[in-house]
């Protein structure tokens, strides 16, 4: 990505898209001067970390009824032996001491993000986890983006979706 920002006193930044007609036309009548920087952005997700109320049990779901793989578990943390970004757990009631907050003693009324794992067939995975008593908040569905998709809810409410990568044409 390319920020500038006018090379008056004005520090006004611009993202440049290669949309901007008007602007593109002010710089080159010279009426406009920009000073850009190339600028690295993050382009890769490292990991994904759900904060839960009990951290052995939201493991126990994760590892015993989802099916991940436990990498290793310490005091606050749990991490999930996933492919591309890591995936862990956190105990809400430590977020103090990672960020000087603590959470609202009451849960969310409404979710608060969703995770979601490739699997190869989302219909018998609804039910596997039906059957394990898993809360379903949505049966498999075609999505207009070409993937299968089944939403549950983990212990804790979060949204965990499983999904049938799309298929190529």
């Amino acid at each position: 990505m390319t920020r500038c920002r006018r090379s008056s006193s004005s520090a006004t930044r611009f993202e440049l898209t290669g949309g901007d007609r008007r602007r593109d036309e002010l710089v080159r009548e010279g009426v406009l001067k920009l000073q850009c920087e190339h600028v690295r952005v993050p382009t890769r997700l490292g990991y994904a970390l759900l904060f839960v109320s009990d951290l052995d049990r939201a493991i126990g779901f994760y590892r015993d009824v989802i099916g991940l793989p436990l990498r290793f578990r310490a005091d606050v943390y749990a991490e999930f032996a996933t492919e591309g970004a890591k995936f862990a757990l956190f105990p809400g009631s430590e977020l103090p001491a990672l960020i000087g907050r603590h959470a609202p003693p009451d849960p969310a009324p409404w979710p608060q993000g969703e995770v979601a794992f490739f699997v190869e067939d989302v219909d018998a995975e609804h039910a596997r986890l039906q059957a394990a008593g898993v809360s379903v908040l949505a049966p498999p569905t075609d999505r207009p983006w070409g993937e299968r998709t089944l939403h549950v809810a983990d212990p804790d409410g979060n949204v965990v979706e499983l999904t049938r990568a799309k298929r190529s044409a």
